[in-house]
């Protein structure tokens, strides 16, 4: 599994690097012809976008991930395939209306100002067309089709950046631009994802096959919900407590923190279908302790440079007034690593205890809830990052626990521990404020980042074996036997 994993990471990885990289890279042109304001409405109908798509489609989509790998032929996987499809059709079809009916209201609500009535209703569509792209994309996961997940990927990203570019810039649209680029760009990979996937869909809709599908996942909407309020709860709550432009400022952080959501999406992308595919075998447990040692370090190493080089990074990507992002980065990146760990814990999932992970998400979304109420008066837009990294270490290690009851597989605890001391020790290290020049302060900066990467060499969290061997498994034609 390990072989195949590291192929199909790589295509997922490169994918997400190249898609995302383009993106980080435009952030200093979003953050010069955007206000903070600006910005602040962008996130406000992210956060929207992200609770529709929880609820629309009653999270048939996680549902489909287990039923699809466990149908037992073609005709079964078909009939899984499309009873989702046209269901989740439907219910973005039925949101869309609902929307349109009461988006006077709604856009007062969420946007502060009723003229931002068309920005509302284009937003409306820009949700269910990315809703609909997610759960065909997904499907290329389901059938193992990583490169056609790729291609997918860029031709959305590039499609959305280009005409956002065209619009925003040259057209100055705001951010109305903004969401018909994002139209624009689902609409053509939902197109080419359905194409690739053709071939498990079908003019079918199974009703019996429905019904057992949302039992399984309509335990996990409440569970989503509570994940949703977890990861946005805070700019829900800056919004309140503070002003919008604050909302501005956290989204800035929040994008260059998903430097670190990269290298998650590489890993889960590739190992959720490998897991579902294959937990029966009994080397499997062994191999995801090997998977997560390699994200921890990889993942560790990111967080420690992140966090080293903040404001530098606040410098080059964004203008003055977006500088307090920098004070931030430090608690959003490694809360940006735990809050998709939980792929590392499968054991509730195979298992279908659906329950157990609704409990505990929504003991998540209270304790999220409860720490953004009370931090971010005291502590501003830190506070809401702070909550954040509090409550995801609160959900992982929950997880975590359960899945090693039902599924357990032998992590390395001790040099996992060792590995988190050593980066948090450095990362605050570096906090001390020296009157250094610039140059000597980044050459300092690097001297910290390459003691991390040796200490976690010293520490075995990866071994200098290992790294070859992966390079190996990467870049050879033949793969030594294990």
């Amino acid at each position: 599994m390990i072989k195949q994993f590291v192929k199909d990471s790589a295509v997922y990885g490169v994918t997400t690097i190249l898609a995302r990289g383009i993106s980080f890279l435009l952030l200093p042109f979003y953050t010069r012809v955007l206000t903070p304001e600006d910005y602040g409405v962008i996130d406000i109908l992210t956060v929207f976008a992200a609770l529709v798509c929880l609820i629309a489609p009653l999270e048939i989509s996680q549902a489909l991930a287990i039923f699809y790998s466990d149908a037992q032929d073609e005709s079964e996987k078909t009939r899984v395939a499309s009873t989702a499809l046209w269901f989740t059709v439907g219910a973005y079809g039925l949101f869309a209306l609902v929307g349109l009916i009461f988006s006077r209201p709604l856009t007062a609500l969420m946007l502060d100002a009723p003229q931002r009535l068309m920005i509302f209703q284009v937003a409306l569509l820009a949700t269910s067309l990315q809703g609909f792209f997610y759960l065909l994309q997904g499907q290329l996961r389901w059938m193992l089709l990583p490169r056609g997940y790729a291609i997918t990927s860029l031709l959305t990203t590039l499609t959305s950046i280009l005409l956002t570019i065209v619009l925003v810039l040259a057209l100055r649209l705001g951010v109305l631009g903004v969401l018909l680029g994002q139209i624009c760009g689902n609409l053509a990979g939902s197109c080419l994802a359905f194409y690739f996937g053709k071939r498990s869909y079908a003019l079918q809709f199974d009703w019996a096959k429905l019904v057992e599908m949302l039992r399984f996942s309509i335990p996990l909407v409440p569970a989503s919900i509570s994940v949703f309020v977890m990861l946005y709860v805070d700019r829900i709550m800056i919004k309140s407590l503070l002003t919008l432009a604050d909302v501005g400022v956290f989204g800035v952080a929040y994008r260059i923190t998903s430097i670190v959501s990269l290298l998650m999406i590489a890993f889960r992308g590739a190992l959720t279908p490998l897991i579902y595919n294959n937990y029966r075998k009994p080397e499997t447990p062994a191999e995801i302790a090997h998977i997560f040692r390699y994200f921890c370090a990889f993942g560790l190493l990111t967080f420690v440079a992140l966090s080293l080089f903040s404001r530098e990074i606040i410098l080059v990507f964004a203008p003055a007034e977006y500088e307090a992002a920098a004070g931030i980065i430090p608690f959003m990146a490694p809360a940006a690593m735990l809050v998709d760990m939980y792929i590392f814990a499968p054991g509730l999932t195979l298992v279908k205890k659906t329950r157990i992970i609704a409990v505990i998400n929504i003991l998540g979304a209270l304790v999220t809830t409860v720490l953004n109420f009370s931090l971010i008066p005291m502590m501003g837009v830190r506070g809401a990052a702070f909550a954040n990294l509090l409550s995801n270490a609160l959900i992982f290690a929950l997880n975590m626990w359960f899945s090693q009851k039902y599924y357990p597989v032998p992590h390395a605890w001790r040099q996992l521990g060792l590995a988190a001391f050593l980066c948090v020790a450095i990362v605050l290290l570096n906090a001390v404020q020296l009157p250094l020049g610039i140059f000597v302060s980044i050459a300092l900066k690097g001297v910290l980042l390459c003691c991390c990467a040796g200490g976690l060499l010293l520490i075995k969290l990866v071994k200098i074996g290992e790294i070859g061997r992966l390079y190996r498994l990467i870049f050879a034609k033949r793969i030594p036997a294990e």
